[in-house]
């Protein structure tokens, strides 16, 4: 093993400049740049430990360092495995604000469909009652006139039109209305 001195020293004749462009790297290449990766990480950690490297021994500084790169070892597998859970909650909230939005979207459906069916329900009631009251004032009418008498078509005119107001008053507004026929409000 090398000293600090001789690192810096005597760098390796194989390194190559950074940013360079050139052939693919052989094995021997790229195991000649990784053994000078070594030495600089070797190099820096030297410069690292300053004063800590002339006091200990060479195999205590390689004992702090190997400890310490476990260290951040098991930190970054840690991250990534938060990284990795933090991605699959995210994909289930995107799955679960789709299901909202469809929920939603179901929910506006229905309540249209039930405004319709409900004021549907409403028009056929009031269809039918006018066409009773139509009904029977034209048996009235035709019974009257079977009477000739002038004045119980008078009498019978004003019977219907005092229906008709009463039946509007009855009616009042449709929430009344609604009450009195039980038809739910949707």
């Amino acid at each position: 093993m090398s000293t600090q001195g001789d690192m810096h020293a005597n760098p390796p004749a194989t390194a190559t400049s950074v940013g360079t462009t050139s052939a693919p790297a052989s094995s021997a290449q790229m195991e000649d740049s990784s053994q000078v990766g070594l030495a600089q990480f070797a190099a820096a950690t030297a410069n690292l430990l300053g004063p800590l490297s002339a006091s200990y021994p060479q195999a205590v500084a390689m004992k702090h360092i190997r400890k310490s790169i476990g260290e951040n070892y098991e930190k970054m597998k840690a991250l990534h495995d938060s990284q990795k859970e933090l991605m699959t909650l995210r994909v289930n909230l995107e799955r679960v604000m789709k299901q909202h939005a469809k929920a939603k979207e179901d929910l506006e459906k229905a309540i249209v469909k039930n405004i319709a069916v409900s004021s549907t329900a409403v028009v056929a009631a009031l269809s039918n009652q006018l066409v009773d009251f139509a009904v029977d004032a034209v048996i009235e009418t035709e019974e009257a006139e079977q009477r000739g008498s002038i004045h119980g078509q008078k009498l019978l005119f004003g019977y219907l039109v005092n229906d008709l107001n009463g039946l509007e008053g009855l009616r009042g507004s449709d929430m009344l209305y609604k009450k009195k026929h039980n038809i739910p409000d949707y």
